[in-house]
């Protein structure tokens, strides 16, 4: 007697007046974009979260220019890969994918997978918390130029649509159309766009 029964009508009707309850999307966004925000300033408070992340981001890039270093042309020479590429130019990429064997191809979608994860997140916690302690010294960590620090999120968020382009354009050479390599280049002129701030 008392107790709360989460079978009973009135706790049915509690959970479906609940689920009803419109979300608003904004103020939801910008409690997650004020909690990212906080993410980077905390690590860069820290030099122990600093130097993890480093060194997270050293181990993964090395892993991944590793792995590229081992997909071959057919001449047996190392190929090239467009993710690096800033300039927009479709035909180039497809000359990359021509130049590969289809082992190499192959490789190269795997490896992409690694870029997944832990790649592009070691580099958006790293270069977010570089410009959190940017921001720190130069004072302005309370101004909206804090939100600076989520401009590596939408680096990811751009570079997980490329790599999508890339990955399904080495499976399916050379089959892959013009317009996914447009896309794909969209997006990592994106991506570089976001990262501008650190790269400059």
């Amino acid at each position: 007697e008392g107790r709360w029964d989460p079978f009973s009508d009135t706790a049915v009707w509690h959970v479906s007046l609940i689920a009803l309850e419109p979300i608003e999307p904004i103020p939801l966004m910008a409690s997650r974009a004020d909690s990212a925000v906080k993410f980077f300033f905390n690590n860069a408070e820290s030099w122990r979260r600093f130097l993890l992340i480093l060194f997270s981001y050293i181990f993964s890039a090395g892993v991944i220019s590793y792995l590229s270093g081992l997909i071959t042309t057919t001449t047996g020479k190392p190929a090239g890969i467009p993710d690096l590429s800033m300039l927009y130019e479709p035909g180039r990429t497809m000359r990359y994918f021509a130049e590969m064997t289809d082992a190499g191809r192959f490789r190269y979608a795997m490896i992409e997978l690694w870029d997944y994860f832990p790649y592009m997140w070691s580099y958006a916690f790293l270069f977010g918390t570089l410009l959190a302690a940017g921001l720190r010294f130069a004072r302005a960590a309370a101004t909206p130029f804090r939100y600076a620090t989520l401009l590596p999120l939408f680096a990811v968020a751009f570079d997980i649509i490329e790599n999508d382009g890339w990955i399904y354009c080495a499976l399916v050479y050379p089959s892959c159309s013009e317009s996914v390599l447009r896309v794909s280049h969209a997006f990592a002129t994106g991506k570089f766009a976001a990262l501008l701030p650190m790269i400059a």
